[in-house]
């Protein structure tokens, strides 16, 4: 749903029907808050750096510390960051590459880490990994 009003889609008649509960709340708090009303308690742009991968002007690492920054938040219980974070989960699972990653991300996200790298993960995503769960285990900032 996301994905559609990144291109572009504003109308709640042909956005929300089919959405479960949580989908139809979120879709609305993006619509209101792009609709000038700021007061909704989002960040407009967190959502974008995980769907949007057609930006050059982003950089992979920027894209790469909101998305750790999003599974960080999600596996701390954030029900928002864990909602954004699906849909990059769901194409990382259909990669065979990065399959292994997403089922390891995908826990995370429900808060079960392990305290060692997988041994069947490729070193750049058992870094990924290492880094989300070294952000876990230190103290949040309020």
């Amino acid at each position: 749903m996301l994905r559609r009003i990144h291109n572009g889609e504003r109308d709640p008649k042909t956005l929300l029907p089919g959405l479960d509960e949580i989908e139809a709340a979120i879709t609305q708090r993006v619509l209101a808050y792009l609709a000038g009303n700021p007061d909704i308690g989002i960040d407009p742009d967190a959502w974008r750096t995980l769907t949007d991968t057609k930006d050059d002007t982003d950089s992979g690492e920027d894209n790469l510390e909101a998305f750790i920054a999003a599974a960080v938040e999600a596996a701390r219980g954030n029900a928002e960051a864990r909602e954004a974070l699906g849909p990059a989960l769901d194409q990382l699972a259909a990669d065979p590459y990065t399959a292994a990653l997403a089922a390891a991300l995908q826990n995370t996200s429900a808060g079960d880490y392990p305290a060692t790298p997988l041994p069947d993960l490729d070193p750049d995503h058992a870094a990924v990994l290492e880094e989300i769960r070294r952000s876990l285990t230190q103290p949040q900032d309020d």
